[in-house]
């Protein structure tokens, strides 16, 4: 779903903030984060990433440090060539980079490392937002309502009776990866949520609408993290518990 233009004029800032748990079931948390906003730069520049790790895969974890490490690597060296590149190298080199650590986690398979993960990426640059995703893990735009900006990546199948999701696409699954894409335009008192399956499953639009005031800043953003993940684990979830905020205000 693309949301469409409305007043992108008096935003000044985007306040970024991030939290991930083990949850209360899991033995490890095989989900990693990586968010951040730069206010040092001409252009708005903001990044964020989720990946969830496979529970089938014993370590899944690694590959989704191996992403959410790149993504952050590649995030801090552009942060010196965002008002030198052009929107469309900029997307472009930052493609390039998701594929090269796919085929990274690819190769790790081959060698029979027992690893795989979903993975949600946003940019925020300028006035527009683009998306780069695979798997069941989400993004959100908050607006008047919780709006799915991503696809769950699964198929259906009959086991013993019954009725399972199994994911369809996922980091490593394949040498060359299929990357779902999408963009759309920033609007003022946007929330941009990315969230692994454990915690979007359990969130609600109350959770952010409550508490708008709690996001004017990154300290106060990080502590909203916390108290969101805390309030899917409270709802029921059994899972990883992850998720990511990016705030664009005046």
């Amino acid at each position: 779903m693309l949301i469409r233009k409305k007043d992108t004029t008096q935003i000044s800032k985007i306040v970024s903030g991030c939290h991930s748990d083990q949850g209360p079931v899991r033995r490890k948390n095989q989900d990693r984060v990586f968010c951040q906003s730069s206010d040092r730069k001409r252009r708005f520049f903001s990044c964020a990433c989720v990946c969830d790790g496979i529970g089938s895969l014993a370590d899944s974890e690694v590959s989704s440090q191996i992403i959410t490490d790149g993504i952050a690597l590649w995030y801090s060296g552009m942060l010196d060539m965002v008002n030198i590149m052009s929107t469309e190298d900029i997307l472009e080199d930052l493609e390039a980079t998701i594929l090269e650590l796919n085929e990274i986690v690819w190769e790790k398979r081959q060698n029979k490392e027992d690893i795989g993960c979903t993975m949600s990426l946003i940019m925020l640059l300028d006035s527009s937002y683009y998306i780069f995703h695979v798997g069941d893990s989400s993004i959100y735009c908050i607006r008047e309502n919780l709006y799915r900006l991503t696809p769950e990546e699964v198929t259906v199948r009959v086991k013993d009776g019954v009725v399972k999701k199994y994911l369809a696409n996922f980091v490593g699954k394949e040498q060359n990866l299929w990357l779902n894409k999408g963009s759309g335009d920033i609007v003022k008192n946007d929330i941009y949520m990315l969230g692994s399956d454990g915690f979007c499953e359990y969130t609600e639009y109350r959770d952010y609408d409550d508490n708008r005031r709690e996001l004017s800043n990154s300290r106060r953003m990080e502590k909203l993290c916390v108290q969101l993940v805390e309030n899917s684990i409270a709802r029921g979830s059994t899972d990883n518990v992850t998720c990511a905020l990016l705030y664009a205000t005046d």
